[in-house]
This record gives C-alpha cells, structure tokens and sequence, in this order.
C-alpha cells in the first residue's frame, strides 16, 4: 500500500491509505478520529518519494522506506563534533574507582574465560552481568590501554546519537533530527558518558536502538513484527548491560503507542506495545531459565542501582545546570503541539517529557541523587526529540519549507552556543571528580612486585588497576576495615589501633595517604611513623599533588626496586 501525502499547506484533514494493485481493502484515518492526525512535514514526504521511487514498483511499502541511503552530511558534521568533544576528555584524568571497578571484573571475565580462572565473587557491588560490557571493555583495555576502554564508550554514545536522529527524523523531519542529535551532543552528561568507562555507555545505545526500532514498528504496515522482534532483543540487552535502564522500558512501548496513533493506526496502536511486552518477558524468562535464576535475575533492586549520592536538596540544582534548558525547549514544544492541535504530536513529546524527568522523580521518592550524569543522560536523550519537534515548528513557521533546514541549523547553533562552554566546563569537572593516581602509580611502579607484600592505600583507590601487571588484588589494603593483632596487647584491635599496630610491625611496604577519606586513620598512622622514627623503617618518599589534594607516599626501608 502507498501512504497518500498530506497537501503542501497542509489544508487535508485526513490521511488515505490506497489499495494496491492486488485489490487490498483500504481504510481511512480522519481528524473526526479520536486523535486528530499530524500535518506529515516535507521533508518527510520528499524523503520517503524518493525511497518509494527507487525501490521500484514491485517492492512493497516497507521495502521502500527501508532502502539504504548515504549518510546526512549533517549527521557527520555532529557525530565529528561529538568524536572532538569526548577525544579532549580521554586523558584528563587517570582512572576513577568506578572505572577501575569495572576494568578488573572484566579482566577477571576474561581470565575466566581463556583460562580458566575462578571467577570472583561480585556480590552486590556490581550490577548487570560482568560477562557482557566489562569483558568487551577489558579487551579494548589490554589492546588500547585506559584510552582504548574509553574509546569504546565514544563508539556507544555515537550509536546512540546516529538513533537519536533516526528517530527524530522519522517521527519530525530532518530539521527536527539535526537539532535533536546536535542538542544531545552538546550536553555535559553525554560528553562525560563518552569520555568515561561504564556500562550506561553501552546501555544508553542499546536503549536508543529500542527507541528507533519501536518507532519503525509504528510505522510499519506490513513487517512490523520483523522491527519488534529486535526491538524487544534490544531492550532486555540494555536491561542485562545497565539494569538501570530498566526505568525507562515502559517509556519505549509508549513511543510505541504514540508513534503508532499518530501513523494512523487504532487499535493496533495497543496491539503492538502489547507484543513487545509479551516478548520482552518471554526473552527475560528464557534467558532466566537458562541461567537458572528465578525472576529478574539481577533486574530487581533498581532502587540500589539508582539510588546512591548526596541528599535529594540539590537535585533541582543539579538537574537544571545539566538538563534545565533541554527540558525547558522539551516543555515548550509540547506545548507548541497542543496549541497547532496535533495531539499525536503532543503524546509523543509527553512520553519523551515524562521519561527525561523520571530517574529525578524516583530520586524525590527516594529522597537521594544518583550519579546524575548518567541518569540525565539517560533522560536527555528522549527530552532531545521534543525539543527537536520544537526547532522544527519554528522553522517551518517563519519560512518555506524548502529554506526550513537552513533556519533549523542556525536556530539550533544559535541555542547551542550559549551553553557549549558551560557545558564542556562541566564534563571536564566531571572527569575530574576523583583523585589522579597516575603519578603515584609512577612513583610506587618500581616498588611493586607480585608476591608477599602488602601495600595500603587510603580508600579505595585505582592503584590496584593501574599497577595490575605487577601485583596481585590482595596484596591492596586500604585504610578502612583493618583488624590486626596487637603483640603488646595481645589481641586483635580494630579502627586506628588496629593501623598503628600494623605500622609498628612493619606490616606495609608502601602506604599512600591524601588525607581526605579517612582522616583520623591518616593521622594515627602518621603520628606512628614519626613517634617510632628508625624502627618502623618507613620515609616519606614524595609529596604529589592533584586537582583537589595531594598524596604522601611513604616507602619501607626494606621495600627493593
């Protein structure tokens, strides 16, 4: 069947679906409908003419809008600007706990894997399943280093960006996909999700191609189920890779319905979210059944896998430093499609509105602040597409269609130019946020060697990653949680005796300190190495400072090279 355009002045209420040469029955969708059905945008109409020319009179409708074509230079020019906005990220800073957290469990997947090693216990400390993002992020560490780990990330957020404007453009137009990927691209909380390795990278892609796919099950007369099928395949992967993304799967099968209602479609607009949830349980039972665990597998505290970070006062700070001017435009085109009455429109910006305020939501419910760079990002994503809408309004308002795209691109970079700086300001302090240990990694290389020593460390600390090669994960202590056997008292003591006792028997080869986790400790532990001077053997080897602090290392006489 041929979807029949609406008029240029878009003066046609309705919208005719023709019988094809078969003699298939035709129906037709009018604004008297329940929902009054959207003016399709030109650039929509020329896009999908040219599809269904070449793909030639015999292929069917969605053979034609399926047809490969050269890519936008306009989507190159922002997946180019994106690549340069994260590349300056990868080596601000060495690695955070979280990243070296996730690096050494997919270490240990591989060893598990290639050779056989036992495979640690993760407990709660870690969630999703180690064997998919961290294993793919270890690899890409041991060919590329830290850098080639946080390449990979690059590569998820450019999917997500290349599914952002897929997405816009097939529900909005071109104008629409240019400002919704170039918006998404010049967020802080993208650029961090780029430069940083995590799992949300991988997740957040993984997401987005659920996004684009239930949009073209929408849109799909004949072969939906053919979109729905990885549809569902890619939302249970982005579940399993970042169980936090979890909260925002009923929002996909509501652009479903959206998407579907303002195609035209009735009641087939409820049948379609409702096979994606069949089959989206279905997958997760099967894959559950498989690993011989009952439920969710992993998928149930979402709470635990959201809710960590100051208390919820500075949410609606933190929200509108990242976020505020993507959701203020996002509100705003919803608003600009109730007041052109395209209601179809307008539920599609509310779904997109409602799952871009969702983990801040549940933060006020739980009282706390997740990581908020990655929960906006999760949000921005889909408060792109409204405000995309929005751009799109604006430039087919003021002047013709055909000079609409010219005036959507200077709209949308006149937008972006006021937040750019702030922006990338607040990526790099992101990337900053954890003390650099590549210096002291330098310092304590030569004194680090596998076998019997031991070296303490304040908090936890990258160092254990960063020296990987040359050590062993219990040869790290670090400066909380010590029980020791006191040969004074004759008893094991615990909390700052415990660390004293452990300096007086010489118990460390190198110990690290910024004074800043675990102060007291700090201190008892200095105050022993100086009131004990020769005969704890320990010197102070360097003094090395970073953005917010500095580290003291002290090295033991006995501690070789």
């Amino acid at each position: 069947m041929t979807q029949q355009p609406y008029d240029e002045n878009g003066s046609e209420d309705q919208q005719v679906i023709e019988a094809d040469s078969a003699g298939e029955d035709y129906f037709e969708a009018d604004i008297e409908s329940t929902l009054t059905m959207p003016r399709v945008p030109a650039d929509i109409r020329s896009m999908e003419a040219a599809e269904a020319q070449s793909a030639g009179p015999g292929a069917d409708d969605d053979a034609k809008r399926t047809r490969l074509r050269p890519p936008d230079w306009r989507l190159l020019l922002i997946l180019a600007a994106q690549i340069a906005l994260a590349v300056r990220l990868l080596s601000s800073n060495g690695a955070g706990l979280h990243e070296a957290a996730f690096l050494t469990t997919g270490h240990a997947e591989l060893a598990h894997w290639l050779h056989g090693a036992p495979r640690p216990d993760y407990g709660s400390q870690f969630f999703g399943i180690p064997a998919v993002s961290p294993a793919l992020a270890a690899a890409a560490d041991h060919f590329g280093g830290l850098t080639g780990a946080r390449l990979l990330s690059v590569a998820y957020m450019l999917l997500a960006t290349m599914f952002l404007w897929g997405t816009a453009r097939r529900l909005h137009g071109e104008v629409a996909a240019f400002a919704a990927g170039a918006a998404f691209v010049a967020l802080g909380s993208t650029q961090s999700l780029g430069g940083a390795v995590t799992s949300d990278a991988m997740g957040l892609a993984l997401l987005a191609a659920a996004a684009y796919l239930a949009v073209r099950t929408a849109q799909s007369e004949r072969r939906w189920p053919l979109w729905l099928i990885p549809c569902a395949v890619a939302l249970v992967l982005a579940d399993v890779v970042s169980p936090s993304t979890a909260l925002w799967n009923p929002f996909i099968g509501l652009l479903l319905f959206a998407a579907a209602i303002g195609y035209g479609l009735r009641w087939a607009a409820l049948l379609r979210p409702f096979c994606l949830a069949v089959l989206c349980a279905a997958l997760i039972g099967g894959g559950n059944l498989l690993r011989g665990k009952p439920g969710w597998a992993g998928l149930t505290d979402l709470r635990q896998s959201i809710a960590f970070g100051r208390p919820g006062d500075a949410l609606v700070d933190d929200l509108k430093s990242w976020i505020g001017w993507v959701l203020l435009l996002a509100a705003v085109g919803v608003l600009a499609a109730v007041l052109r009455s395209e209601w179809s429109n307008a539920l599609v910006g509310l779904v997109c509105l409602a799952a871009a305020v969702a983990a801040p939501a549940a933060q006020f419910r739980i009282e706390t602040l997740p990581s908020l760079v990655r929960q906006t990002g999760f949000g921005a994503w889909f408060a792109c597409i409204a405000l995309g809408y929005l751009i799109h309004v604006l430039a087919h308002e003021m002047i013709t269609a055909k000079e609409a795209r010219v005036v959507g691109i200077i709209m949308t970079c006149a937008v972006l130019l006021l937040y750019a700086g702030a922006a990338m300001t607040q990526s790099r302090q992101f990337m900053q946020s954890w003390p650099d240990t590549r210096g002291v990694a330098a310092t304590i290389g030569p004194y680090v060697h596998r076998g019997p020593d031991r070296y303490l460390v304040e908090g936890n600390s990258a160092l254990p990653y960063d020296l990987r090669k040359s050590s062993s994960p219990g040869q790290w202590h670090d400066t909380r949680g010590l029980r020791f056997y006191d040969p004074k008292l004759r008893k094991y003591v615990t909390g700052e005796r415990a660390y004293a006792a452990a300096v007086r028997d010489q118990h460390f080869s190198v110990i690290v300190l910024n004074g800043q986790i675990t102060q007291a400790v700090d201190a008892k532990i200095v105050e022993t190495i100086t009131l004990c001077k020769n005969s704890c053997g320990y010197r102070m080897a360097a003094s090395l400072p970073y953005h917010g602090g500095h580290y003291t290392v002290w090295l033991h006489q006995g501690a070789t090279r």
